[in-house]
């Protein structure tokens, strides 16, 4: 059969469905009812859906069709969903199937999804959301695939044949196969959201690609969110079916993802290769593999030289990660590989050694990630894709038997110098300066810069300056004990390096001292003399108002002055004097001190003079001893000689007494 309940058939047909429903159609035999469709879309015919329901439709049976069936035969056909929903359908290989497993090899068909939801769909084979098969290309751009059910992809499946039909083993190229033959089965997401989607076990096959299964070479992840997906046994987000396919995302973050048996965030197979960098690259962090289970973010099965591990040492953005051993896979476990019970899990208290330099590596690999919140929140700022919350027993983010390349390889190089200006070698010889690597506002790792290696260091993975959507990449030096300038950023394409110069200078204070002269008896033009003393004797020269001399400086103050040395050494000592002046009283505040940083010291002198000093006063008299008179000084002379006459008077008249008693 090839037809459908409604058929768009030719170069010209175009059908555009505004609204209204589709539903309560059954197709049941399988055999007659191949290449068909609720729509049937062939021949180069075009159906544009804005709006209606395709719904509660049954094609369990019938192979090659789907709700809405693209078929490539004879011209180009296509299907834009803009809107609308295709729900509650169960189907045989996708509700929305686009391409043909028997192709012509000369055209293609094409879906375009900008809106719109297909949802609550079951596949009984292939991929209950949408199925992308060979001759078939499909672009996500918006739009929600959610609640499908599937067995390879709950949400979406791809395929290019290219294994399947044979093609490989015949010698064909892959890249010709897709180009060439029209056979590219591709699949680009550019936004939307595919999320609580199940890919279960169905007999021997399946229950892989929760949210995405890719059998094709040519399936890139740009953008949008993969959330919540569930796949039964491996890749809970996204799964690549084997050899030789490689899936490409861009600007990706795989967090909170969970296995139960290894690998919460990516699994990779013995045949599994995967290279994540950190231009327009991933961050993994934060998954979870269960108790009993390793690798909480990165598991690599023990696998041949011909299969490789590089996981850049930045994330998405430039925050740095490291990797940290968390159990193990069993050796000869088998291609899927079980954990080791003897290995014990990641303990933060006591972590070990980072994993460094995994490049190009075929060892096996259980990891923990670990970094900071401030790389994390670049990573989720920078990143457009998110494959977050999906669930699997292996690989609950990513799971792999191809290859899963994320980002580009273009890695850059900041190389920082410091320079030390007019700072005493005494005064950092010893020291060593922590610098942190900055990109716009997010403050992230740190190198350390000492004299042993010549003060300059290295950040290195970092990804281009062209990538980062106008944040700049920066660094700030950690502590507050010099003033501290950045150079431009100087950048060499060439050698993809970028230089910095950070110069470090002594913080600086101020020193004030000032007189002040209070007292009646003051002279207030009177110049007192000041000495400074420094414990720094290699300053030298004026600062300020004040000339130094190792250390040292005189000058003179009267009363109402000051003078201030500017730019002082922040943290030297100082001790200010004040030459003595007779008749002063002195009261100095702050005379010895630090200078403060980025502040000024001050050195208060006053000066009181309140009592007038007679020099000329002549020594006191020894006791019983009078001055001599002066001459011309009467007054003195009458005083001395009044008591002489006193005691002549008082002698003669004793005499004049006794001799009268004689001649009685």
């Amino acid at each position: 059969m090839n037809s459908g309940i409604i058929t768009v058939d030719g170069q010209n047909a175009y059908f555009e469905m505004n609204g209204g429903s589709i539903e309560g159609n059954i197709f049941k035999e399988a055999r007659q009812t191949q290449y068909t469709g609720v729509v049937h879309v062939t021949q180069g015919a075009t159906f544009v859906m804005n709006g209606g329901y395709i719904q509660n439709n049954d094609f369990s049976d019938t192979m090659n069709s789907g709700m809405v069936y693209v078929r490539p035969y004879y011209g180009n056909s296509s299907f834009v969903m803009n809107n609308g929903t295709i729900t509650n359908n169960k189907v045989y290989e996708g509700s929305v199937y686009i391409g043909s497993q028997q192709p012509d090899y000369q055209h293609v068909g094409t879906f375009e999804m900008n809106g719109g939801i297909i949802s609550n769909n079951t596949a009984s084979y292939g991929a209950g959301g949408v199925f992308v098969s060979m001759n078939a290309e499909a672009v996500m751009n918006d739009g929600l695939i959610s609640g499908n059910t599937g067995v390879s992809g709950g949400g979406v499946g791809v395929i290019d044949g290219f294994v399947p039909s044979g093609a490989m083993d015949a010698g064909f190229d892959i890249d010709e196969w897709g180009t060439i033959y029209h056979v590219p089965g591709a699949f680009t997401m550019n936004g939307g959201t595919i999320t609580q989607n199940t890919a279960l076990e169905s007999g021997s096959q399946g229950g892989v690609g929760g949210g995405i299964y890719i059998a094709s070479n040519k399936v890139t992840l740009n953008a949008g969110n993969i959330t919540d997906n569930y796949a039964e046994l491996q890749g809970g987000g996204v799964y690549v079916a084997c050899v030789p396919y490689v899936l490409h995302m861009y600007n990706a973050v795989i967090a909170e993802n969970t296995a139960s048996v290894l690998g919460g965030g990516i699994w990779s197979c013995p045949t599994g290769d995967v290279t994540i960098h950190v231009n327009n690259g991933g961050a993994v962090f934060d998954n979870t593999a269960l108790q009993n289970a390793a690798g909480d973010d990165f598991v690599s099965v023990p696998r041949s030289e011909n299969y490789i591990t590089t996981l850049s040492e930045r994330m998405l953005g430039g925050g740095k990660a490291d990797y940290y051993t968390d159990g193990k896979v069993l050796e000869n476990s088998g291609v899927l590989g079980q954990p080791d019970p003897s290995v014990p899990r990641f303990e933060p208290a006591n972590p070990g050694f980072p994993i460094t330099d995994i490049i190009n590596s075929t060892d096996s690999y259980a990891l923990k990630a670990i970094t900071n919140d401030a790389a994390k929140q670049l990573a989720n700022e920078k990143a457009s894709l998110f494959i977050t919350g999906n669930h699997s027993e292996r690989g609950g983010g990513i799971g792999t038997n191809g290859s899963v390349v994320i980002g580009t390889e273009d890695n850059w190089k900041l190389n920082v110098t410091k320079i030390w200006n007019q700072v005493p070698e005494s005064n950092y010889q010893d020291k060593e300066i922590s610098i942190r690597l900055k990109i716009g506002d997010y403050e992230l790792d740190t190198i350390t810069l000492n004299q042993e290696n010549n003060w300059t260091g290295s950040f290195t993975h970092l990804p281009s300056p062209d990538t980062l959507q106008g944040k700049v990449i920066t660094v700030i030096e950690e502590g507050s004990e010099y003033n501290v300038s950045y150079s431009e950023i100087v950048r060499d394409d060439d050698t993809k390096t970028l230089y910095l110069t950070v110069t470090n200078e002594l913080k600086t204070g101020n020193l004030t001292v000032s007189k002040t002269v209070l007292g009646e008896h003051a002279d207030l033009e009177q110049n007192f003399e000041f000495t400074v003393t420094l414990s720094d004797t290699s300053v030298n020269g004026m600062y300020g108002d004040i000339e130094f001399i190792n250390g040292t400086a005189t000058f003179v103050l009267k009363h109402g002055e000051s003078k201030t040395a500017y730019g002082l050494p922040a943290g030297i000592q100082y001790q200010v004097t004040e030459q003595a002046v007779e008749g002063y009283t002195l009261n100095a505040v702050g005379d010895t001190g630090t200078v403060p940083a980025d502040g000024t010291a001050v050195a208060e002198f006053t000066n009181t003079k309140d009592n007038d000093i007679i020099t000329d006063t002549p020594d006191s008299p020894e006791e019983g001893q009078m001055d001599s008179p002066k001459t011309g000084d009467s007054s003195n002379i009458l005083f001395l000689l009044l008591p002489l006459a006193i005691l002549s008077v008082a002698i003669a008249a004793i005499l004049f007494i006794n001799k009268q008693a004689h001649k009685n």
